[in-house]
């Protein structure tokens, strides 16, 4: 970024919203992956479409990257300045524009906090499903971005699934909108469909239409253990066939329970059983009918107990452990390398045996936890006391036999958190060089001079 340049963005942006100098930087030089840091040249808080236009049309001018940056809670390097340039906050725009109770919408900026948004409309008594684990800290922006997922996804699905409408600016400052308050559209190219997802990488999205739901009813929570991580996945295999349809359907190794116990400093329910499943269902009519099956199920395959919570405090309880796993781990001796992979839902015992013998071939703990409900699986490589030059040769390793894994199930390397800089290397294993063609011709046309949010997804 030349003098030049930055003299020109100054009078696009106040400077009290221009962050030049690394100690205000700072927080924008990473996200929640760990053991990454990336400083940008310049930070820019942007506060309305008018300030993104221009920054987008200085971008073009100047030859200078921009990268979109929502409230740096990803897990891919998505919102890092990976090739320099500019990170375009958009942190200051959070405000819903408006609630729609009659039409059951609700049209916000993308830097809200997803559970203030939450929160908004449930006193509407309407509700929001998508719930990643962040989303006390992360915007919806960035959910949109990465298409973010969630527990409520096994009965609700992601965030796509509730994106009726955006409005959006393109690398080149043009302003488009796509969709609105619409249930069906099958007007042309579903253009919001393809930017959520994106990450960042074709257009910087200044307002969201999102759909929304009646407030479900009371709901209850299961905390099943089990002898064997194998036993619980077969349980989940037997709960789809079954036709059993939880709003969540969440499971928990052993090792991740014994590390988020340590972390909370709480002793939590059945820590020497070797696998957890976590279960919220609604309340309903049919609700005694609907445990019975349950318990049916799970003791098919060797449930050693059903812990039932039926108000906040017993669901708290119970929620802690899976709430905090991800903060544990990370405070784990030495680093961790994280993938996210996502499979046919019938093939976890396959993925989680699979996953068992990598652990014991090469020595090496791996904590897996996830999305039981619809087969996304958090894989935690964990390095522990190993040296750091062995360390950098044996997690390559691994995770290439990770993804080799996952292909081979038919699954695909993310689920959730995104390709971003981190995962582009491992691409290649669920996506053909056709598809890949495609989705590079797509952003090159969008952004033929790569300036928006460069060096993500594609090597």
């Amino acid at each position: 970024m030349s003098g030049e340049s930055l003299d020109a963005l100054k009078d696009i942006i106040p400077e009290n919203r221009l962050k030049t100098e690394l100690p205000e930087m700072e927080d924008y030089c990473h996200d929640e992956y760990p053991d990454i840091f990336i400083e940008p040249e310049a930070v820019a808080l942007a506060e309305n479409e008018d300030e993104i236009s221009k920054i987008l049309k200085w971008s073009q001018k100047y030859n200078v990257p921009v990268t979109p940056r929502g409230l740096g809670t990803g897990l891919s390097g998505g919102c890092l300045a990976a090739e320099g340039g500019l990170i375009l906050s958009l942190e200051r725009m959070k405000s819903i524009r408006e609630i729609d109770r009659q039409g059951l919408f609700v049209t916000t900026q993308p830097g809200i906090i997803t559970k203030d948004l939450q929160d908004a409309v449930e006193k509407e008594s309407l509700f929001y499903p998508p719930d990643p684990a962040s989303l006390e800290s992360c915007s919806i922006g960035g959910n949109v971005a990465e298409n973010a997922g969630g527990p409520r996804a096994y009965k609700y699905g992601v965030t796509r699934q509730y994106v009726q409408g955006l409005k959006a600016i393109l690398p080149d400052g043009e302003r488009l909108s796509f969709g609105g308050k619409l249930i069906k559209n099958v007007s042309g190219y579903d253009i919001a469909g393809l930017i959520c997802g994106s990450e960042g990488t074709l257009a910087v999205i200044t307002e969201i239409t999102l759909r929304l739901v009646s407030k479900p009813a009371q709901v209850i929570d299961l905390l099943i253990p089990f002898p064997s991580l194998r036993d619980a996945a077969e349980t989940i295999s037997d709960f789809l066939s079954s036709g059993i349809v939880p709003n969540t359907m969440e499971f928990m190794d052993k090792a991740a329970i014994a590390r988020s116990s340590k972390f909370i400093q709480k002793e939590l329910p059945y820590m020497s059983s070797q696998a957890q499943l976590l279960i919220q269902i609604e309340e309903r009519e049919n609700i005694d009918s609907l445990l019975e099956s349950v318990q049916v199920v799970a003791e098919r395959h060797n449930a050693e107990d059903i812990l039932l919570a039926e108000n906040p405090v017993q669901q708290e309880l119970i929620w802690q452990a899976r709430r905090n796993l991800y903060e544990a781990l990370k405070q784990s001796e030495g680093s961790m390398e994280i993938a996210d992979v996502s499979i046919p839902r019938h093939r976890i015992p396959l993925l989680i045996e699979g996953l068992r013998k990598i652990s014991e071939i090469n020595s090496t703990e791996i904590i897996n936890y996830g999305h039981a409900g619809d087969g996304n699986v958090h894989v935690h490589v964990m390095q522990n006391f190993i040296e750091s030059e062995e360390w950098d040769k044996r997690k390559l390793l691994i995770m290439k036999e990770i993804f080799n894994l996952v292909s081979s199930l038919e699954g695909v390397v993310s689920g959730e958190h995104g390709i971003g800089f981190l995962k582009k290397k491992y691409l290649k294993y669920c996506l053909d060089d056709q598809s890949l063609k495609l989705m590079q011709a797509i952003k090159k046309t969008i952004d033929p001079e790569n300036l928006l949010n460069p060096g993500k997804i594609f090597i």
